[in-house]
């Protein structure tokens, strides 16, 4: 009896492997909780009569980042700051009591050349009750503040810490991110999103740079989270779908302006709103755009890797030394 000894057919991507591809694209690159879309929920929330807010925090579901969330803070006490503040509460106490004090027996002394001196003795007596009360209500208010600022936060890592613990703490940071990002690929894989990325993106990715249509999602992925993208590349290469020339190739890809996305509109795009005065008097702003700033990380991104490919290329070709011939 023969065996079938040709090859399995390739998976077929059909209509529902694109429709999952399409979530994936969307979870994975932050367009639900991008500008358009908060405008567009604005725009809807106004038309059924509710708040935005809530619009957006359906929108917001469909976002890797908002559904992995953050870590809570750990209160911290700070002995120098509590000590600070305990004792220019108790200065500002003191100097409060005795602005209270005068100003009682300025009163005082003014009641007694007035002929209503009984009269004038029971209103320095409310003036002085109701002078201590404000003066008891301040102190407590100043002490409240000066316990609420003795503290600050932090995660649950700390803070100055070096080494090995260090990093096996900043390791347990990440643990969260990884599990989730490999969680929802496997859904994703299962229902065809990753062999329909493939067929989309096979011919390019190789042209521009020598690596399978698999990693199309790792790479969306890796445009929002750097570790997302390095949780699926590292799968791919266990699962041998990418080699090893590949795996650092991608690699040097993700390198370059690592979460490309999220970092640049987090903090880079606060640069483009800096303005500086011309010696005419005329208020200039930063000569560049958004698009023109993606432009150039994505074109170094593209650069590097094609950088790596072409020192493997040379790697490759030099000439190895011979083993030892083995009695």
């Amino acid at each position: 009896m023969q065996e079938n000894l040709s090859p399995a057919a390739p998976p077929k991507a059909g209509v529902g492997a694109y429709i999952a591809l399409l979530f994936a694209v969307i979870f994975f690159s932050g367009i639900s909780v991008s500008e358009p879309v908060k405008n567009f929920g604005t725009t809807l929330a106004r038309q059924l009569n509710v708040e935005p807010k809530k619009v957006h925090d359906i929108f917001s579901v469909f976002d890797f980042n908002t559904l992995n969330g953050k870590f809570g803070k750990v209160i911290i006490p700070d002995a120098k700051a509590k000590d600070t503040k305990a004792k220019d509460a108790a200065a500002k106490d003191t100097a409060a009591k005795d602005t209270a004090a005068k100003d009682v027996a300025a009163k005082d002394v003014a009641a007694k050349d007035v002929a209503a001196k009984d009269v004038a003795a029971k209103d320095v007596a409310a003036t002085d009750a109701a002078a201590k009360d404000a003066a008891a209500k301040d102190s407590g208010a100043k002490d409240a503040k000066a316990k609420e600022a003795a503290y600050t936060t932090g995660n649950f890592s700390g803070e100055g810490g070096v080494g090995a613990r260090q990093g096996f703490m900043f390791a347990l940071t990440l643990a969260p991110t990884t599990l989730f990002a490999m969680g929802i690929i496997a859904v994703l894989e299962h229902y065809g999103a990753l062999e329909a990325m493939r067929r989309l993106l096979q011919r390019t990715l190789k042209w521009l740079m020598g690596i399978p249509g698999d990693t199309g999602l790792a790479m969306i992925a890796s445009f929002q989270s750097t570790d997302a993208g390095a949780a699926l590349t590292r799968s791919l290469y266990d699962q041998g779908q990418l080699s090893t020339r590949e795996r650092d190739i991608f690699t040097m890809f993700q390198f370059s302006a690592g979460a490309t996305i999220t970092n640049f509109l987090g903090s880079g795009a606060a640069l483009l709103a800096l303005t500086s005065v011309a010696a005419d008097g005329t208020t200039q702003g930063v000569p560049t755009t958004i698009g023109i700033c993606f432009a150039v990380l994505f074109f170094f991104k593209f650069f590097g890797a094609n950088l790596m490919r072409l020192y493997l290329n040379f790697a490759d070709r030099k000439p190895q030394t011979p083993a030892e011939n083995q009695p």
